[in-house]
């Protein structure tokens, strides 16, 4: 199993992201947030998310939901059909 420290906080930087007021100006740019390729890499490698009870809160799912946040559907949808 794999489990970087990097993707945990990328973890906890999305969690604390999304829940944020609606308008909050955090949530307008997010130029922090991986590129999609980066993401399906994350999605590939990190596999330890898949037995642990927060699987559901994979670095790569919570980017894409933070990226359908911006409307950014193109890239959202990438990460979601692989």
């Amino acid at each position: 199993m794999h489990l970087e420290v990097s993707s945990a906080l990328l973890m906890m930087r999305g969690l604390g992201t999304l829940l944020l007021p609606d308008g909050d100006p955090a949530i307008t740019t997010l130029e922090w947030l991986p590129p999609p390729a980066a993401l399906l890499v994350l999605a590939d490698v990190e596999k330890t998310w898949d037995v642990l009870i927060c699987g559901q809160q994979h670095p790569a799912l919570l980017c894409m939901l933070l990226y359908a946040l911006l409307t950014r559907w193109e890239v959202a949808s990438e990460v979601a059909v692989r």
